[in-house]
């Protein structure tokens, strides 16, 4: 166990991806249901049965990042988790049908308290999850990018770390 990021306890353990991918998509299917979502998932060609990492922390991350898309679809949309091979990275991927980041957040959205938009300052928002993400991501070497998809006009941010 490696302490890193303050208290937080990096613990780095041989992952199961089959696993760990089923544990996703159940707990994302389960949050995209309380919002009338559909919750699509696939999964790419030649991802590594195993990997290395803090199962703990990924799973936080990417729960972060499909909470955020639960929140951010509109009621009847969609949200895309995809698992990717790319070169000796890992990609996780989590596409909505939300309006997108503007310009400032995707610079922004990734800081620790950046809220956002007016619309992100109820009791439940306090501009920790994609800084969250972050962090973890860090953790692992690898990172997370932000960017809006071309396909559903939406956020899509892209957590990726090396195996």
């Amino acid at each position: 166990m490696i302490k890193s990021e303050g208290s937080i306890a990096f613990n780095p353990v041989k992952i199961n991806m089959k696993i760990f991918f089923k544990k996703l998509e159940t707990q994302g299917k389960a949050l995209a249901a309380r919002r009338d979502l559909q919750f699509e998932n696939s999964k790419g060609e030649n991802v590594p049965e195993f990997f290395r990492g803090d199962e703990n922390l990924l799973y936080r991350a990417l729960l972060n990042v499909i909470s955020n898309a639960v929140e951010y679809s509109p009621e009847g949309g969609k949200i895309n988790f995809k698992l990717e091979r790319k070169d000796h990275r890992i990609s996780f991927s989590v596409e909505d049908s939300g309006k997108g980041f503007s310009r400032e957040q995707l610079q922004l959205a990734g800081e620790q308290f950046y809220r956002g938009d007016s619309g992100r300052t109820s009791r439940t928002h306090y501009g920790m999850g994609l800084f969250i993400a972050k962090s973890f991501m860090k953790l692992h070497g690898g990172c997370m990018k932000l960017l809006n998809s071309e396909i559903t006009g939406g956020a899509l941010v892209i957590l990726e770390i090396p195996f």
